[in-house]
């Protein structure tokens, strides 16, 4: 299934230049804040204008996730492998993709915004990000998972944008 995801040039491509887009606007927008106590608003929003990040990647998952159980479907139907293997694979190949994600976006925002250079605290970023976006693609797939078309899911996915913007602190 890496190769279906390495092939797919459009999918990938998008979430990388989603990432960097966001990041240059964010890293830009809140570029180098000081220390001090009225800086810590400007840190705070920053991560919270990340998380609109959500949504762009709960759109982008959901078309993939679509055409591939489609395959699923018929592969299940001849007993070639299980739902769990589907699973399994779909949510494994996800994860490299996702940390290189995290890579391009952290590397542009984290020093631009002059968050703290330690490098526990930039690993810590860094793992919460990634978890992020896993978060973000999951739930994408999730809610694709329960419709029966592309159009059905755009139509819910306005439906549980508020429960991430709600629950998001």
């Amino acid at each position: 299934m890496n190769q279906v995801w390495w092939r797919d040039v459009i999918y990938n491509y998008g979430r990388f230049l989603n990432a960097i887009f966001i990041g240059l606007i964010n890293g830009f927008s809140f570029y180098q804040l000081s220390h001090t106590t009225a800086a810590l608003q400007g840190r705070v929003f920053s991560v919270f204008n990340v998380l609109i990040m959500a949504n762009s990647l709960i759109t982008l998952a959901q078309p993939m996730f679509m055409k591939q159980r489609q395959y699923f479907r018929r592969e299940y139907a001849s007993k070639f492998y299980g739902w769990w293997q589907f699973a399994f694979s779909i949510i494994l190949v996800e994860l490299p993709y996702l940390i290189v994600t995290a890579g391009i976006f952290i590397g542009i925002t984290f020093w631009t915004i002059g968050l703290d250079s330690t490098p526990i605290r930039g690993f810590y970023y860094f793992i919460s990000f990634i978890a992020f976006l896993f978060f973000a693609v999951s739930f994408g797939q999730v809610i694709a998972s329960f419709c029966q078309s592309l159009v059905q899911a755009a139509v819910l996915n306005p439906f549980f944008t508020p429960f991430l913007i709600l629950f998001a602190g």
